[in-house]
């Protein structure tokens, strides 16, 4: 529903909230990328306050850094926090940590693999809880080439990727079969009740060569290409 996003949903009712829309310009687009580029490769994190006003606005949100190898995605992590400036910087630090010895081993130190490896920075919104899990009502609810999918449990947060201009998000059931595979969760997985599954959009900043151009990507919304500097 246009203007509206659906926090819940079940085979026979749904529960709509006013939407928050998500705006990121082409420059500004740009920018973050650069500036996730300077962070990895040791610079020092810019202010807050330098963010432009869209960027810094007071709001809960989720950004994700994923670095990439052309398409294919080598590590990735999110964080919340109370506007996409402050989530997008936290994130990026997240990423350092998380570059262990493993990775360092198959590409080198982070700020030399940036210079082969491409980012995307993906900003989470229109967040609804999935009521229902079967495969059918999934895959009704939660279309693979709009949404991802994930759940919380015992104050653990699990997402599959969104999806990108290239490939959809994989089959909502088997995104969510797989997650609570890899991460332990006893059988029936995703079907414990433990579990809240959610669905969620992502409008995504996708940098297409190595300081090349970057595309903004919403497969809901506008795209739009522009050319690093």
């Amino acid at each position: 529903v246009r203007g509206f996003s659906a926090v819940y949903l079940d085979e026979t009712a749904a529960l709509y909230e006013t939407a928050d829309t998500v705006t990121i310009t082409p420059e500004d687009a740009q920018r973050l990328v650069s500036v996730a580029r300077l962070i990895l490769s040791g610079a020092a994190a810019p202010p807050e306050r330098l963010f432009p006003e869209e960027i810094r606005r007071t709001r809960p949100v989720e950004v994700a850094l994923v670095v990439r190898d052309g398409n294919d995605p080598i590590l990735w992590r999110s964080t919340r926090a109370g506007s996409i400036a402050r989530a997008f910087l936290d994130v990026c630090f997240a990423v350092l940590d998380r570059w262990t010895s493993r990775q360092q081993e198959r590409y080198g130190r982070l700020r030399d693999a940036l210079t082969t490896k491409v980012l995307t920075v993906a900003v989470f919104y229109d967040k609804g809880v999935l009521g229902a899990r079967t495969p059918a009502f999934l895959r009704r609810a939660a279309d693979p080439r709009v949404w991802s999918v994930g759940y919380e449990r015992l104050a653990s947060w699990e997402y599959s990727l969104p999806p990108s201009p290239e490939r959809p998000a994989p089959d909502p059931s088997e995104a969510l079969r797989t997650l609570a595979r890899d991460r332990g969760v006893p059988a029936p997985g995703y079907l414990r009740s433990e579990l809240t599954l959610y669905r969620f959009r992502a409008l995504q900043v996708i940098e297409r060569a190595p300081y090349g151009p970057v595309e903004v990507f919403d497969p809901t919304g506008a795209e739009a290409t522009v050319t690093a500097r």
